[in-house]
């Protein structure tokens, strides 16, 4: 692998550049062209929203690759062994799952905090919250339900069950807004910062946008361990990771995906549709 000796010069605006390697088309904050693998000594263009400290051109990608994996796996084990219990001992409170989340946050926030230099501007970043922002995340919300909806219908037709998310909840009387916390809150918050923040932008530092963005969602997908799951919440994902590109802020990502989610709450708790 041939290392650039040249640092890449780019400006605050510049949201391409060329690998000088192989001339691939590789954005200003990623370190490594995703054509061709060379590392890119970036020039440093001061402070910015979309901006991220650099890395040095001849830092390894492993650490990159094997931090995501590592976070990735965690979370996958800590379902993975839950089930297991809860299944084999029959165990049905809800406080159970609340604490594998519990569990999760805890590693979530950890990866957080060991990258807290180059995410802080996904939560500093607030020029995306304007009257237009507002019709674009309900157009991506309606696109969502459309989705998920004709998705569940289709599955249905197929003789494929849906999930009942809230009978262990309802079997031990557990108030609606208990319910928004666990089902709802929770995971809008730490799988959006799992995903959408730290994965995808370890991931856009080292190969191009759109590799991220399909990565993390098939990560995503693959986290809920549901093989009926994986196209609906792959599409999930890749919504969610267009509204983070599209906002370079963690804010419209958790909000949407907490909407989503209470959404499918309460169209289950009240056996209603609330669209069609």
């Amino acid at each position: 692998m041939t290392i650039s000796a040249e640092p890449l010069m780019v400006t605050p605006n510049t949201l391409e550049s060329d690998c000088p390697g192989c001339g691939s088309k590789v954005l200003t904050h990623a370190s490594y062209c995703g054509h061709c693998g060379d590392a890119i000594c970036l020039f440093d263009p001061g402070p910015a929203p979309h901006t991220r400290p650099r890395k040095t051109a001849d830092e390894p990608v492993w650490p990159w690759v094997s931090s995501v994996l590592k976070l990735w796996g965690f979370l996958l084990l800590v379902i993975g062994i839950y089930g297991l219990i809860g299944g084999h001992f029959k165990i049905t409170t809800p406080f159970f799952d609340l604490a594998a989340q519990l569990v999760s946050a805890m590693a979530i926030i950890a990866a957080c905090l060991s990258s807290r230099d180059q995410l802080r501007s996904l939560f500093t970043n607030w020029q995306y919250f304007r009257l237009r922002s507002v019709f674009e995340l309900c157009g991506v919300l309606l696109a969502m339900y459309v989705f998920m909806s004709l998705y569940i219908r289709i599955t249905s037709m197929a003789g494929i069950e849906t999930v009942a998310l809230l009978a262990d909840y309802q079997t031990h009387n557990w108030p609606l807004w208990a319910i928004f916390v666990s089902i709802s809150l929770l995971p809008g918050i730490f799988e959006e910062l799992a995903f959408r923040g730290y994965i995808q932008h370890r991931l856009e530092n080292i190969g191009t946008v759109k590799e991220a963005l399909v990565i993390q969602a098939a990560m995503f997908s693959v986290l809920h361990l549901l093989p009926t799951s994986f196209i609906s919440h792959f599409f999930l994902g890749l919504a969610l990771g267009l509204v983070r590109i599209r906002s370079r802020s963690i804010y419209p990502c958790i909000l949407l995906h907490t909407t989503w989610n209470t959404i499918v709450i309460l169209e289950e708790y009240y056996a209603i549709a609330l669209f069609f």
